[in-house]
């Protein structure tokens, strides 16, 4: 039999939401199930018909309910009339107004996504590190046969190696981005640490150590390790780049603005990338010092979508929450 919290339970709950980063997204809503008394149903059903915010009443007239309906289109949502008649009800008393006005509930035109989110969301995978896939794409096949001296075949045998360990990676990276979860969130973290590593990877790709200048096997190995370490670096940082989206917001039109913006950056960073990087490279003076530039970029971009992120909507299970 399920028991009422006591209110000294009631009061360590809502002081632990207050003090924590992770989850003190959820203490609006906690605060008018608790004052008001509403099932988790009627809480999510709530519209902002239902709310009479000068008056602090909320009038509880239906439910959401998510079951399976046993037809062709399986479980979903559906509105339904309260569990009993007496359920049907006007409650008064939430006595936290100003907590009880940040609920977010559907068709309320607030709460979007800041600007700055979307521009560094749009220029983190879509900017330098989109700059440097696009180098890579067009024209490191040239620089690994005509600058560090490996041929076509052994090419051939290191991309198709890489290629099957990108296979196998990136459900792994998948698995473990989901897995682990920390202070700032379970995407967040990946974005503080995964554009420096990009850029220390392409100082290795792009050098050509002259201790391996007698030794076609260890241009083979150095060329292939540093270009599987790119493999994996990059499924390391777009996952948690795409998921960090869904987690901002619930708004398709803001989600679908964002992505546009993205696939506009990403055309133009791919553009600029495969058609001057001739030019650009006897510019800085070589690939390396070019890729470490789009690396830098990164750098900012990442950063600053760590800092202007917050995951707000992760499902039950995916980060241990409420």
């Amino acid at each position: 039999r399920r028991k009422a919290l006591t209110q000294p339970e009631q009061a360590l709950l809502m002081d632990f939401l207050s003090k924590s980063e992770q989850y003190r997204h959820w203490r609006p809503i906690m605060t008018v199930m608790l004052e008001a008394g509403l099932r988790v149903g009627e809480a999510t059903g709530l519209r902002w018909e239902d709310i009479d915010l000068e008056n602090g009443t909320i009038d509880v007239n239906h439910t959401l309910v998510y079951y399976n309906h046993r037809d062709e289109e399986g479980c979903y949502y559906t509105i339904h009339s309260p569990k009993t008649k007496k359920s049907i009800r006007k409650r008064k008393g939430v006595h936290d107004m100003d907590e009880a006005k940040a609920v977010k509930l559907p068709n309320k035109s607030e709460g979007k996504l800041p600007t700055a989110f979307k521009w560094f969301h749009a220029t983190s995978v879509n900017g330098g590190a989109m700059a440097i896939a696009a180098t890579i794409a067009s024209y490191f096949t040239i620089y690994a046969q005509e600058t560090v001296g490996i041929t076509a075949a052994q090419l051939a045998v290191i991309l198709l190696i890489c290629n099957i360990w990108d296979a196998i990676n990136d459900p792994l990276m998948g698995v473990l981005c989901e897995s682990k979860t920390t202070r700032w969130g379970k995407y967040r973290p990946w974005f503080t640490f995964t554009p420096i590593v990009l850029m220390v990877d392409m100082w290795f790709l792009f050098s050509n150590p002259s201790f391996l200048a007698a030794s076609p096997m260890g241009k083979c190995l150095w060329t292939c390790g540093w270009y599987m370490v790119y493999g994996m670096v990059v499924t390391a940082y777009t996952m948690p780049q795409m998921a960090i989206l869904p987690a901002m917001t619930l708004d398709d039109d803001e989600r679908n603005k964002v992505l546009t913006l993205g696939a506009g950056v990403c055309a133009l960073m791919f553009t600029i990338a495969s058609t001057f990087s001739t030019q650009l490279v006897a510019f800085f003076g070589s690939y390396r010092t070019l890729m470490v530039f789009y690396s830098v970029f990164a750098i900012i971009s990442f950063w600053g979508l760590f800092k202007t992120s917050e995951e707000k909507y992760v499902m039950k299970g995916e980060s241990g929450g409420l």
